[in-house]
């Protein structure tokens, strides 16, 4: 029997609603409502009068008949002009697929946010805390459930543990957001060390668990996540999340916004400083998670091959089936591609779909005799899977195309730099290189952990502040 999962209340939609109509009216003020919005996924963007809307999709999962919802909400709601006047033509309307593994949608009337989040909620999908000072998604390995070289399929923990703090009473009031990430194998996909806490699935004297990584993070100042259990058993990982997070709630710095995140605490306390405190709050809630248990839905098993690779895309699971990852160019979807997606998943029998950190997409549990119609019909609205997770998937934040921070526009340089991927993706010296790009030192494009990383920087010239990019290699 498949793990059940909770994500989407009504109560939430409300609430939104009633919000939203509370500042129409003047009754709750603009410095009230700004943090209101974000706790529910709703960002302003650069320009005025539009927002940013993000669906949280822990572990990167979703189904093909959310593919749809997500492409009629984009093709009803997405794409409004500003009211500011930086636009004179209505932008495209696009699904942008996170680092985060979520998929947002840009340019959105305030107006009609109401209705975009009661289409998700529908769904069975939420926006709530995909922004703002709470536990961002939990992210997984693109290839989780399905990988040769895996050792359990973490996106049943990735979406147990958000579903379990997602409206936790803890994650509501945090100094800055949280970022958690689960791994399959030592291979580390996830990327536990530039995560507050980086869980890595693993065995030890037959016994299955985690590696436990904390404390890590990118932005301005990158710090490597500090080994924190050398060895957890599965049922473990909440009281281990609850502990870390106290941490953060207790010791994070709630009057320098920039230094307020867990990374900060760690460097304050000093490695041994810090693992004392987790032990301490562990011990005060140990109680409380005495009858957590693990997961049987997760298949536990013995690694039987490495990660796999293929030029075409079409990489082979451990269950004999195959998955089909995609080259999403930036990460982008229009309606009619989310559409072909699901399309192309119920044509390969398959309702496993993941969103990927590198901003990509992937189909899994195709039969091989399927392949190919599931193919067509991805190939014939403009999507590949030749080359996918190579040279030429670049991955690039908003930037200055919207979001209110960037300084340069790191879509653009990824558009610059497509043609020229055309040919390298072709060699076999470089095809395995990642290229990542972001708008400004927040680095939510990962720029500090790609092989040839390009840092959105302004530098005087002629006393004039102009847009340059900081190379970062290897």
């Amino acid at each position: 029997m498949a793990t059940e999962f909770d994500f989407a209340h009504t109560s939430d939609v409300d609430e939104f609603e009633a919000g939203y109509k509370a500042f129409v009216a003047g009754q709750m003020p603009e410095e009230r409502f700004t943090p209101f919005r974000l706790q529910m996924g709703v960002y302003g963007q650069r320009q005025e009068g539009v927002q940013m809307v993000r669906v949280k999709l822990p572990g990167g999962c979703v189904t093909a008949d959310q593919m749809d919802v997500i492409g009629e909400c984009v093709e009803l709601y997405a794409g409004r002009l500003p009211t500011d006047g930086t636009l004179t033509e209505a932008p495209e309307k696009v699904a942008h697929v996170t680092t985060r593994q979520d998929i947002q949608a840009n340019f959105v009337a305030l107006e009609d946010v109401p209705a975009f989040l009661r289409k998700v909620h529908d769904a069975g999908m939420t926006t709530r805390e995909a922004c703002g000072n709470t536990v961002r998604n939990v992210t997984s390995c693109f290839l989780a459930g399905r990988c040769p070289a895996e050792h359990a399929d973490v996106t049943v923990h990735a979406r147990k543990f958000a579903e379990f703090f997602l409206r936790h009473p803890l994650a509501q009031q945090f100094p800055r957001k949280f970022k958690v990430t689960f791994s399959g194998c030592a291979t580390d996909c996830g990327l536990s060390g530039m995560h507050d806490i980086g869980f890595i699935a693993t065995h030890k004297d037959g016994r299955p668990g985690f590696q436990v990584w904390a404390a890590g993070g990118l932005s301005s100042q990158p710090m490597s996540a500090l080994l924190l259990e050398e060895f957890i058993e599965e049922s473990e990982m909440f009281v281990v999340g609850e502990a870390l997070m106290r941490i953060h709630f207790k010791f994070s710095d709630r009057k320098r916004r920039a230094r307020a995140r867990m990374k900060y605490v760690a460097q304050k306390l000093g490695a041994e400083g810090f693992i004392e405190e987790y032990k301490k709050q562990r011990a005060v809630i140990e109680k409380t998670h005495a009858g957590d248990t693990g997961y049987v839905e997760a298949g536990w098993r013995t690694p039987t091959a490495a990660m796999p690779f293929a030029d075409s895309g079409v990489v082979a699971q451990h269950n004999g089936k195959s998955a089909i990852l995609l080259n999403l160019f930036r990460g982008d979807l229009t309606p009619e591609q989310c559409r072909a997606v699901a399309n192309a998943a119920r044509a390969a029998g398959t309702d496993e779909l993941r969103v990927t950190a590198e901003q990509g997409f992937v189909i899994a549990d195709v039969d091989a005799d399927k392949v190919e119609a599931a193919q067509s019909i991805l190939n014939a609205a403009g999507l590949t899977s030749e080359y996918a997770r190579g040279i030429a998937d670049v991955v690039a934040c908003p930037g200055t195309e919207t979001c209110r921070l960037g300084i340069t526009s790191s879509r653009g340089l990824a558009a610059a730099l497509q043609p020229l991927m055309a040919d390298l993706k072709k060699d076999n010296t470089l095809a395995g290189i990642t290229v990542k790009a972001s708008g400004c030192q927040h680095s939510c494009g990962r720029h500090h952990i790609a092989d040839l990383g390009f840092h959105g920087m302004a530098k005087k010239v002629a006393g004039q502040a102009v847009p340059h990019y900081q190379l970062h290699i290897g």
